[in-house]
């Protein structure tokens, strides 16, 4: 089956690229790495993808994040209007253009909580832009401006309720438990993982990529099973696991996200609140 040699294919060229890339950057830095993976989803994402570092911002001025934005750019402006592909600069983006926001590290510790790198900032910060304010969209819109209106109902199990969710995901190309500590091979992995105590009141990504070969993903105990249905965690029906991929974890990761993204139906700027604070 041609399909399932996307993921193989996608594995290739991955590597192919994060090799060219490392030949201009250094993988040391945050903010290097980060470019890194702007460009390499710039190069697998469809046209209609938009891809910056910065903040996603609302009409209230809140704001969440720091590192990897998907947006609509056919639809949506950006704040600052820097124009495409200007990685090495952060943008502003508005919440309601937001597909996905992701955290990049080049290397991710497990223990240290003050760290940059931490787990624990990267869940806070997939926390606070999820937790930002956004006109959610029903599952029956027709489009941004209509609605099918009372009489009809519509339910996806195992899926969020709306259409606009923001995806929220991890990638980090090595995990570590502290600075100081080796890099931790994917058999101990697991083991690591567990003993992690992570609050338990935020909202968490729906994706953390952990290396060359593990993941921890959204699935469903069902029947002494688990299974992977939507890309989405959802609250009181799914939880994060731990599982060893056969192929490459950004590889499958990305083949995941485009599940996420193929999915979310954005609303609408809120153009008649901005258009009326500049009328008299």
């Amino acid at each position: 089956m041609a399909y399932e040699k996307l993921i193989d294919n996608l594995s290739t060229s991955i590597e192919k690229q994060l090799e060219e890339i490392s030949t201009r950057y250094n993988f040391d830095y945050g903010d290097e790495f980060e470019i890194a993976i702007c460009e390499l989803l710039s190069k697998i994402l469809p046209a209609k993808y938009g891809i910056c570092r910065g903040f996603v911002v609302t009409e209230t001025d809140d704001f969440g994040g720091d590192d990897i934005i998907i947006y609509d750019k056919d639809r949506f402006p950006t704040l600052r209007l820097l124009g495409e592909n200007k990685f090495e600069k952060k943008q502003d983006i508005p919440v309601e253009a937001v597909y996905a926001y992701i955290e990049a590290k080049h290397t991710l510790f497990l223990k240290s909580k003050t760290n940059g790198q931490s787990i624990f900032k990267a869940y806070k910060q997939i926390h606070d832009v999820k937790n930002l304010v956004r006109e959610k969209s029903d599952l029956l819109s027709i489009d941004p401006y209509t609605s099918l209106g009372k009489g009809f109902t519509a339910k996806r199990d195992n899926w969020p309720n709306y259409s606009n969710p923001i995806y929220g995901c991890i990638i980090a190309r090595f995990v570590k438990d502290t600075p100081r500590s080796k890099i931790i091979t994917s058999d101990k992995l697991s083991n690591s993982i567990k003993a992690i105590e992570l609050p338990t009141n935020i909202l968490f990504p729906d994706l953390v990529i952990l290396g060359q070969n593990d993941m921890l993903l959204p699935c469903i105990p069902k029947d002494g099973k688990i299974i992977y249905e939507s890309p989405f965690l959802i609250e009181n029906a799914s939880e994060l696991f731990h599982t060893t991929t056969k192929t490459s974890s950004l590889a499958l990761g990305i083949t995941m996200l485009l599940y996420a993204l193929d999915s979310i139906k954005l609303g609408k700027m809120p153009y008649k609140k901005i258009i009326g604070k500049q009328l008299k």
